[in-house]
């Protein structure tokens, strides 16, 4: 007997082990890449990136599920594009390689393969379609963007993401072994293998977590495929309409579906941890009982729709109760009813329920912070909007020779002057992003850098930056720039013998300039932003004005 249980465990095990590493560590993967399309175009391409990473910048894009997106995110990842437009005459798509983003009149589409008379693509909102290529030519406007892959071509901070989302992946592979042990110790443990009702209530208690699980991610517009395509059998029902009605909330606060998915929770929790009290679960599943009249009676007269997801949990509610009718559970009541272990199954079935509302909370609150963070960055990017707050904020006169310290493209109309300090962290965290916008876009802005160190004793650090500037090359300032940001700042006096610098009589004046700026403009926080001499408003960052298209000449 005992051969038989370590046989039949081990199997058991093994067969868990793999669908869990399939299920944690590749299907995640694959469920995300395809509600993300610039994911999908990257994994085409085949270049090295993170689906959390590139989920989150795609999806926070002011211009997402444009041309322009895809464009300046695959710029950012070291991807050399550009986008075409072909005429009638020569839109011939079989000349092109794939993949490529292609224009749909107002929707976009990745080509992923291109045959002699068919061709396959995926739409941004997740429809693969496979059409005859003279079908294609009617809608295709003959717009489309081509990539080309190359050395450098990876997502930026590739690595420090791969082991975030490593640390991501083995939380879950973790959590879902550690339950899963539980589950097999609670099962041998208790001997519930040699109980038929308690094997069978467990697994219609687990199909209900399932249907629970699909309904509450419905009705808080979570997406799921699998509870999209059980609600379409139905012709004449649609779930939304039920759960999206008054009724489906308990008080107005708690959605009836994370109440079924607690329920069906507990039980589980019941069932296999205290075996004993199964006989309480009899009560509470006629307690229960009622609300399924209502439930229907409520779909048939009052929505005049029917949620088949709904259904399901009802009828689950009587397949329990005829279940546990036919093995005796109900002739067990009086055995297990005790002021002690009522206690414990109120402990049971407040503690899921409490953490599931506190859980969808969380999930909610992040998918709210996603949205809105796309949302405030397509307000920003609205020139409009830009140019309405700008003019309103403070206004110091500068000009190009306030300071000789310049990067970008000095006639650049854009000119982004930054009042810095030397040896100021957040003045550090501002050159970095400085770098990397000279790095991605050199030709619209002109970066001006005015120093002050506050400070006499620190002035030297200051005539050392702006003497760097004037005896070197512009791309060999800026590397000896973020050296000091990046170090040499906590160690000045070594970094200036490091970096041999002449303080002369032109480094002087450049320094007195510098100086008499900041008298003038009474300015005493750094770093502080300059668009054209307006102070860049609250809540735009400096890479904001990389997407504007404002004429600034008339400011």
């Amino acid at each position: 007997m005992v051969n038989i249980r370590i046989y039949f465990l081990n199997n058991f095990l093994r067969k868990i082990f793999a669908y869990y590493k399939n299920k944690f560590f590749f299907c995640r993967k694959k469920s995300e890449t395809m509600k993300n399309p610039f994911v999908h175009f990257l994994q085409l391409l085949g270049i090295k990136h993170t689906v959390k990473y590139t989920s989150r910048v795609y999806n926070e894009h002011p211009y997402k599920n444009s041309l322009y997106a895809f464009s300046n995110l695959l710029h950012d990842y070291g991807v050399d594009n550009v986008a075409i437009q072909l005429l009638e005459e020569d839109k011939d798509i079989t000349k092109l390689e794939v993949p490529l983003v292609v224009s749909l009149g107002y929707n976009l589409a990745i080509v992923s393969k291109i045959e002699p008379d068919f061709i396959t693509y995926t739409t941004l909102n997740n429809y693969n379609a496979k059409d005859r290529l003279d079908k294609f030519n009617e809608y295709w406007d003959g717009v489309a963007l081509l990539a080309e892959i190359g050395e450098k071509s990876i997502e930026p901070h590739y690595i420090k993401h791969k082991l975030y989302d490593l640390f991501y992946s083995l939380q879950y592979y973790f959590l879902f072994t550690f339950m899963f042990f539980l589950f097999i110790y609670a099962v041998w443990y208790n001997e519930l293998y040699m109980n038929l009702g308690h094997i069978l209530l467990l697994i219609i208690n687990f199909i209900g977590v399932f249907v629970g699980s699909l309904l509450t991610m419905k009705h808080y517009k979570i997406k799921s495929n699998y509870a999209d395509k059980i609600c379409s059998l139905i012709q004449e029902g649609n779930c939304n309409d039920i759960l999206e009605s008054d009724a489906s909330m308990l008080f107005g606060l708690i959605g009836l579906s994370e109440v079924g998915l607690s329920y069906f929770t507990s039980n589980c929790v019941l069932l296999l941890f205290f075996p004993a009290l199964i006989p309480m679960l009899a009560i509470i599943n006629v307690c229960v009982l009622p609300f399924s009249f209502w439930s229907v009676w409520y779909q048939k007269f009052k929505a005049n729709s029917w949620c088949f997801l709904c259904l399901i949990v009802q009828a689950l509610f009587w397949v329990i109760f005829v279940e546990m009718v036919f093995f005796g559970y109900f002739n067990q009541i009086q055995e297990s009813f005790f002021f002690e272990n009522l206690i414990i199954l109120f402990c049971i079935y407040a503690i899921p329920f409490i953490s599931i509302n506190l859980l969808l909370s969380l999930i909610i609150e992040k998918n709210r912070t996603e949205s809105m963070a796309h949302e405030l960055s397509s307000i920003k990017a609205n020139d409009d909007v830009f140019k309405t707050l700008l003019i309103k904020q403070p206004y110091f006169e500068v000009e190009r020779d306030c300071s000789q310290i310049l990067f970008g493209n000095k006639d650049a109309e854009i000119l982004i002057t930054v009042f810095t300090n030397p040896h100021c962290i957040p003045c550090a965290r501002m050159h970095n992003k400085i770098t990397k916008i000279l790095q991605d876009d050199n030709s619209k802005l002109c970066v001006q850098y005015i120093f002050s160190s506050f400070r006499e004793e620190y002035d030297m650090s200051t005539k050392f930056l702006i003497a760097t500037y004037l005896n070197n090359t512009i791309n060999d300032a800026l590397k000896i720039f973020h050296e000091w940001y990046s170090f040499g700042r906590a160690k000045r006096f070594d970094f200036y013998k490091k970096h041999k610098v002449v303080i002369d009589e032109n480094c002087m004046n450049e320094f007195y300039k510098h100086e008499a700026w900041k008298e003038k403009t009474k300015l005493s926080a750094t770093p502080t932003i300059l668009v054209n001499g307006y102070k860049l408003p609250d809540y735009y960052k400096i890479e904001d004005v990389l997407f504007t298209t404002i004429d600034f000449s008339g400011l």
